[in-house]
């Protein structure tokens, strides 16, 4: 098996360095490592060049092409991978040495999976701890990791994905699928796993592989305090979040609905459709319910009763949140 590496860098000189030894101390090597740069104005072409030749496996440095944004950035590196196993590769974070070794022992004894996540550690930008787990902090309770256990995941995918950035490696094969990447509506790693993890088999490993660096210059993460999810609910009392909650549900899936279709002319993942066609009617409809408080509780509590908060929404924290516009 032989896996690639796909790093996108942009002003990066700050941590770079670190995540590139973590990769240099893999037990089992990565077979390439493409990096490609999204216009950085600081030192992080020499820091890559000067690695790629000390490097204790090949790298290849793309051209830059100015500053194009995350998701062109990705997309040309995932391109020029030649690897069955493709990995995202930020460049802030510090890979554990076991990293590539436990990802490719997964994918040879799990052949039926074609996308893995696993959790990570969140550090501070001194490298420190922050005293959670990725999935502690996103409350990835245990109940829903079984379902990515167990291959009963897509409805729970509809509604968020739990697979974050650089946690993420996928077979190449679906390479087709997932390019060009959709720049709308959902982040490179959101676009990549949901429509593998939809039109395919997506599966979890439950360890920390990696140490998730949180800073002020990060492109997605979560805050350095470290808030849990209770704490994040009640810090949204007061904002009105219902119509931005629920188009920003409508932006991530109508693409993904589009490509998938695109990908499918036989109709084979109608199960998967099904259910991102539902939700997305869901989230139309409960976006647009009546910005009267009593006529929203009726509105919602009519749903509610019907049962579409179980079927097609997270139930009863989203019909609490649409009653309070939140």
């Amino acid at each position: 098996m032989k896996i690639s590496l796909a790093l996108g860098t942009y002003n990066g000189e700050r941590y770079l360095l670190e995540q590139l030894e973590s990769l240099a101390r893999q037990t089992r090597l990565p077979d390439e490592l493409i990096i490609c740069d999204d216009g950085s104005s600081d030192a992080t072409e020499a820091i890559t060049e000067a690695f790629a030749r000390r490097a204790n496996f090949p790298v290849l440095i793309q051209p830059s092409a100015g500053h194009i944004g995350q998701h062109k950035t990705y997309e040309r590196a995932y391109r020029v991978c030649s690897g069955d196993v493709m990995l995202q590769c930020d460049q802030d974070d510090i890979w554990l040495p076991n990293k590539l070794q436990v990802i490719e022992q997964t994918f040879l004894d799990h052949p039926e999976m074609d996308a893995l996540f696993s959790d990570a550690e969140l550090i501070d930008k001194s490298s420190a701890p922050i005293g959670q787990t990725l999935f502690q902090w996103i409350g990835f309770a245990p109940t829903r990791q079984a379902h990515y256990a167990s291959g009963t995941y897509k409805p729970d995918l509809v509604l968020k994905n739990p697979a974050w950035g650089t946690t993420i490696a996928f077979r190449s094969r679906w390479r087709s699928l997932i390019l060009p990447m959709e720049a709308s509506g959902s982040y490179p790693d959101d676009w990549v796993f949901s429509l593998i993890g939809f039109a395919g088999c997506a599966g979890i490993i439950p360890q920390v592989l990696l140490k998730y660096r949180q800073h002020d210059s990060n492109a997605t993460g979560v805050r350095s305090d470290g808030r849990n999810s209770v704490r994040k609910f009640t810090s949204k009392l007061f904002q009105h979040n219902r119509v931005k909650r629920y188009q920003r549900s409508i932006d991530r899936l109508t693409p993904m609905v589009t490509r998938l279709k695109q990908a499918d002319p036989t109709n084979g993942l109608r199960e998967s459709l099904t259910l991102i066609e539902a939700r997305l009617a869901y989230a139309t409809h409960h976006r647009d319910m009546s910005d009267n408080i009593a006529v929203r509780t009726a509105q919602a509590a009519r749903e509610f009763a019907a049962g579409q908060y179980a079927r097609s929404g997270s139930g009863w924290p989203e019909f609490v949140a649409d009653v309070l516009d939140r």
